[in-house]
């Protein structure tokens, strides 16, 4: 859905909707450019659109993560989902073990955040790239707490059905230097 903001008060059509290719420059079918756009605003001299899409759902997503507000997920989650966090090779078959899930990352780092997101999206599909951090003040696995901090960037990727309801998702980050950064491991030479 595209909202427009001020004037002229123009209609986009729902099937046309706009994606941003660099900075601020329209996509054109046929043109062999990339259909992904970040989402943001697009800023003209006498009025703006506010692009709704994949990408505003990933962050409402991440601001529910922030607030602690895992119930409000529910409402973005279809009702067969599924999630992967790659590099601890553990799977979420259902939107009960991703909010069990998230709430483990929040008892592993009290003040997790995902820091400087920047929302990517397409068809189908959206990507968060952030800066995850936390101090590790709650047991990781096995692991004790290290009061260390975690500053590593990662990337999610959710997958959206026809409704606009997140499917499927995967994380990835470097699971070594979040380990070597947390004194867990020592730290890897260059």
């Amino acid at each position: 859905m595209t909202a427009i903001v001020g004037r002229p008060r123009l209609p986009i059509p729902r099937q046309a909707p706009v994606f941003v290719n660099g900075p601020g420059l329209p996509w054109t079918p046929g043109s062999g450019q990339s259909r992904l756009r970040e989402a943001t605003e697009v800023q003209t001299e006498d009025w703006k659109v506010t692009a709704m899409g994949h990408g505003d759902t990933h962050r409402k997503l991440h601001e529910l993560f922030n607030t602690k507000d895992f119930d409000g997920f529910d409402e973005h989650l279809a009702a067969s989902f599924a999630y992967d966090d790659l590099p601890r090779g553990l799977s979420v078959t259902s939107a009960e073990e991703f909010k069990d899930w998230l709430r483990g990352w929040y008892s592993t780092f009290s003040d997790a955040r995902p820091d400087e997101p920047r929302y990517l999206e397409g068809a189908d599909f959206s990507v968060a790239l952030f800066q995850a951090r936390g101090v590790n003040d709650g047991p990781l696995g096995d692991l004790p707490p290290s009061n260390q901090r975690m500053d590593v960037p990662f990337a999610e990727v959710l997958h959206y059905d026809g409704e606009g309801k997140v499917r499927a998702g995967a994380i990835y980050y470097d699971q070594v230097t979040m380990l070597s950064q947390l004194g867990h491991m020592p730290p890897q030479g260059g």
